[in-house]
């Protein structure tokens, strides 16, 4: 009854610090995560994959909409400018921006949208080249209906960047899983109706996404308006959106590119590509993203108040949990990499469950960095500079399009996609994190964490090397009983969760007698001077 009501406590709130809101965020991601492996595990089990290679094609054009102009207006612009206003006490200012942003957002989401769906049919034929006709024209009308999700997303992003200025992060955190839930749901119609049901119930779950952010919404002073006023602080989000959203653009560049290299490989593979990137990107949202978003509105604060000492507390401490939780991680995760893919993937044939393994191991490469490449552009954008991150991410992009265009041209598979992605991540963080080595006003604290480094690393070699003893004990326990076996699903997830115990038992008795510090800013949420 305890943990209930600090749960309730920790998402009822009206306010965040840092510490509360990272505990919720990390809390919700990994929920969030949980939900989105039981979605795929949905699909992969229950729809036939060259009919999601359909689903994943039909996503490219919507998710491209949805990312140049949400992600750019919302995550670089909005919450900054905003949360500078509030800190100056500008309520009443910072409600009228709002409305303005939705009522641009609004109209311009309908207008586009409309002129994509008359479109839809010329666009698809060049990014599903290859697909026969039947398939080609399936993905045209999924990718209509999912075009809807993207003005309902709209809505959600720009009150929840409203929400988290104020520091109201529960519905924010709660929405992905509504949203997810509500996936989940179409995925088991999906095996009476077709993806078709998975695509409504991506606009549904977009809906639910939005309407709980609505409802917390109205406890605030806020009240939804229609305001088509271009006022000054609406050309400073154009502004500082527009870079932002060139680097969108190019990321999603980058994915049409794989999808369109894919679409002329070997069947299941875009869906192979898709279903490792999943897996992967599980921990760069429940770490790097979730510790962003958290710190985000204190790194705007401080930074427009120039109290740059902590800035730099703040940051690094952020840099250092990261790397303690994912060195070991990324290690473990490579021992169990082949119990986890043929557990997620559920693949008929050994040859794409093999394909897929060498895939999962591609990808594990750029975790770390993905996860460094989303907190420093918080710290971009807190100094309101988003000309940086588009030049450095479309340069990174320019180098990922052109190692896959080759790779693919000279024979490749999916395997080497992955590579691509991250080639894209490695040469985005170094050239994140040199851009702002050059700004005299932030310390990274890179040299210092060279020891801690080699701390994590040993961590990691201590987690991986009890696992996999433990996956050779529980082989042999099952060839000397002549139960369960690897080859059945039950062996296989017994064999990964008595191993993921054991191991993961072992190296947190390690990090409580080592590493205190990083487990007392994690577990107590504490990575700045608020309480």
């Amino acid at each position: 009854m305890d943990t209930l009501r600090r749960f309730w406590g920790l998402v009822s709130s009206d306010s965040y610090t840092v510490k509360r809101a990272s505990a919720l965020l990390a809390l919700t991601a990994l929920a969030s995560n949980v939900l989105g492996l039981l979605r795929n595990l949905v699909f992969y089990w229950l729809v036939p994959k060259e009919q999601l290679d359909v689903y994943f094609t039909a996503f490219t054009i919507p998710n491209f909409l949805f990312n140049i102009i949400i992600f750019g207006a919302v995550s670089s612009a909005f919450v900054p400018i905003a949360s500078e206003m509030l800190a100056a006490k500008k309520e009443r200012e910072t409600n009228e921006l709002t409305n303005q942003l939705l009522s641009w957002l609004t109209v311009l989401f309908i207008c586009v949208s409309i002129i994509l769906m008359l479109a839809m049919g010329p666009l698809m034929h060049l990014v599903a080249h290859r697909f026969d006709a039947p398939r080609l024209e399936e993905t045209i009308g999924i990718s209509r209906i999912l075009l809807v999700q993207s003005i309902f997303f709209a809505w959600s992003f720009t009150v929840g960047g409203y929400l988290n200025s104020t520091k109201r992060f529960a519905s924010y955190a709660i929405a992905p899983l509504l949203y997810n839930l509500v996936i989940i749901a179409g995925g088991f119609l999906a095996v009476h109706y077709g993806i078709i049901a998975i695509a409504w119930a991506v606009v549904a779950g977009s809906l639910a996404h939005f309407g709980i952010q609505y409802r917390e919404l109205m406890k605030t002073s806020y009240r939804p308006k229609l305001d088509l006023r271009f006022t000054p602080h609406m050309k400073e989000i154009s502004k500082l959106m527009l870079p932002r959203s060139i680097s969108q653009g190019t990321a999603q560049l980058v994915d049409g590119v794989y999808t369109f290299l894919g679409a002329g490989l070997l069947p299941s593979s875009i869906t192979i590509f898709n279903a490792m990137n999943d897996i992967q990107t599980m921990p760069i949202q429940m770490v790097g993203n979730s510790m962003a978003v958290a710190i985000f509105p204190s790194l705007s604060t401080f930074a427009s108040q120039g109290e740059w000492e902590k800035v730099n507390e703040l940051l690094e401490k952020v840099l250092r949990a990261t790397l303690f939780l994912l060195i070991p991680a990324i290690m473990f995760v490579y021992v169990v990499r082949a119990q986890i893919v043929r557990l997620y993937l559920h693949s008929s044939t050994w040859e794409q469950t093999d394909l897929a393994i060498d895939t999962f191991v591609a990808f594990l490469i750029g975790i770390i960095p993905a996860c460094f490449i989303a907190i420093l552009s918080r710290v971009f954008y807190a100094l309101k500079n988003t000309r940086t991150p588009m030049i450095l991410s479309a340069i990174a992009a320019a180098i990922a399009i052109l190692y896959a265009t080759i790779s693919i041209s000279a024979g490749g598979n999916v395997i080497n996609l992955a590579i691509a992605e991250s080639i894209l991540m490695v040469t985005q963080c170094c050239l994140y994190g040199f851009a702002l080595y050059r700004d005299k006003s932030i310390k990274l604290g890179i040299r210092s964490m060279g020891g801690k480094i080699m701390s994590y690393i040993f961590g990691g070699l201590i987690l991986s090397g009890v696992t996999w003893l433990v996956l050779q004990g529980m082989d042999w326990i099952y060839n000397s009983l002549n139960i369960l076996g690897t080859h059945t699903v039950k062996g296989l997830f017994v064999q990964l969760i008595v191993a993921s115990i054991i191991g993961v038992a072992t190296f947190l008795a390690y990090s409580k007698a080592v590493h205190k510090q990083e487990l007392q800013w994690i577990l107590r949420r504490n990575f700045s001077n608020e309480k």
